[in-house]
């Protein structure tokens, strides 16, 4: 046959030779399982890494420093139906404020604790009833859906505005759900509002891992399980923006655009304490 090598150790390519024992591989197949083993062994090296990473917590809470702010209700165009005002929501009790995101702003992919796997394709559900939107402010990592939730016996528009995803816009008709995935992160809290309502409004995180943090009711934030070593944590609130100057347990500090570097070590917890944020970081948006 033209072109047959009768040389078992020949290395031409994409042939078989012939062998009493069978088949043996020249150079392209040779190379294909080649690759193969290296690929194999890279996803071991992978796994090994992941089980001998460390990981380690951080905890703090966040008050708001001023006077009391009383809750505010927006206009709805109707006396009977009556919406909070939530960009700015502190606890009476004790000056606890809520919804400040603080996250992990790595430049790089980092290691995933094996205990948020369960996340992964889950839905984080919104819900749009009696004319807001809930939760206010919320993480979500690209490996989850975001899942609209109409409750109510009318129609709504959101709309969700982000600069590496592409914007989008739909109406859920009375009673029914949108669900939506994002293939990338954003370097920015992506704005919620509804064309319909425009009163409405939220914000998500939308990250490529899962160390999102919102602050609850107490001011209280803890993202768990990261990977031991430097990185940094982003603070953020939607009138406050960056939150940059701080008190902590007493000392004033200032976070660059509201960054601050810690040094994660294994099997422990870096208790931030106190961080109190001065009523003059909100007040470029009160009336």
């Amino acid at each position: 046959m033209k072109g047959k090598c009768n040389n078992r150790h020949c290395i031409c390519t994409g042939h078989y030779h012939n062998d009493r024992h069978g088949k043996i591989p020249t150079l392209q197949s040779r190379t294909v399982v080649t690759a193969f083993l290296l690929i194999s062994a890279t996803c071991v090296l992978s796994a090994s890494a992941l089980a001998d990473q460390k990981w380690g917590h951080l905890e703090v809470t966040i008050r708001y420093d001023g006077p009391p702010v009383k809750t505010r209700y927006f206009d709805t165009r109707n006396p009977d139906i009556k919406v909070a005002d939530e960009r700015i929501v502190v606890n009476p009790e004790n000056k606890g404020l809520r919804n400040v995101a603080v996250y992990l702003r790595n430049k790089s992919p980092v290691p995933i604790h094996p205990s948020f796997k369960k996340l992964a394709k889950e839905d984080v559900v919104v819900h749009m009833k009696d004319r807001r939107i809930a939760p206010h402010v919320f993480g979500l990592w690209t490996e989850q859906r975001l899942l609209f939730l109409n409750g109510d016996g009318h129609g709504y528009n959101p709309v969700v505005q982000t600069f590496r995803n592409p914007p989008v816009s739909f109406l859920i008709k009375p009673n029914k759900d949108y669900r939506y995935e994002y293939s990338t992160f954003e370097h920015i809290p992506s704005p919620i509002s509804c064309s319909v309502h425009p009163w409405m409004n939220a914000y998500a995180i939308i990250r490529d891992n899962p160390y999102v943090s919102i602050s609850d009711k107490n001011g209280f934030v803890s993202l768990r399980h990261l990977p031991a070593g430097e990185h940094q944590i982003q603070f953020w609130h939607e009138t406050a923006g960056y939150i940059s100057s701080v008190n902590i347990d007493g000392v004033a500090s200032e976070w660059t655009r509201g960054r601050l570097n810690v040094n994660v070590l294994p099997n422990k917890t870096i208790k931030l304490g106190v961080v109190k944020v001065p009523s003059a970081a909100f007040e470029k948006d009160e009336p």
